[in-house]
């Protein structure tokens, strides 16, 4: 499976340095400008990414889906690395909470949840049966608007725990037929 870094994150709406007296009632800037990095780590095959979808979630429980954006395809070959960019609009956040955080010293908290289709390529002709990878972590955001590790912070599948909250009747019905089945 290919794995996924969120190299940046930037959210000008709790940039204190451009909005150095951010009050209540001032116009917001909701857009977050995001740079993902996507890793071939095997040196046998060639992964093939569909289109996926990329979404925000404000506060480390992903509760609050606040952004959505779809990734095109990508095609890695054996060992190589790819970025996609994407700027989005963000609805619902609450910004007086968040730039109180960050204002107060401390950080806002957002989740980023990436699910896309993966297939492999083992000759030029030959690719495997699609599969799913959902992957997401919470990144803290400080007082520049910038996500505070410096390193890039690497998506993993603990979201996957969180994937049966989006299709919860999908759930119920898996449950019922297991237990008939056994």
């Amino acid at each position: 499976m290919p794995k996924l870094y969120l190299q940046q994150l930037y959210i000008p709406a709790l940039d204190l340095s451009e909005n150095p007296t951010a009050a209540a009632d001032a116009p917001v800037n909701p857009t977050l400008f995001f740079d993902l990095k996507f890793v071939n780590p095997t040196e046998g095959h060639i992964i093939s990414c569909g289109d996926g979808e990329v979404t925000f979630f404000y506060g480390s429980g992903r509760s609050l889906d606040v952004a959505n954006y779809t990734l095109g395809g990508i095609v890695l070959d054996k060992g190589e690395t790819a970025y996609q960019r994407g700027v989005v609009e963000a609805r619902g956040v609450p910004w007086e909470g968040a730039l109180e955080a960050v204002s107060g010293g401390s950080a806002a908290v957002f989740g980023v949840e990436v699910a896309v289709e993966v297939r492999f390529g083992y000759y030029w002709f030959w690719y495997s049966s699609k599969r799913w990878l959902r992957v997401g972590n919470d990144v803290e955001v400080g007082a520049s608007g910038r996500k505070l590790q410096s390193e890039a912070v690497r998506l993993t599948s603990a979201a996957n725990r969180q994937s049966c909250r989006r299709f919860p009747a999908l759930t119920f019905v898996v449950s019922v037929l297991l237990v008939l089945v056994v």
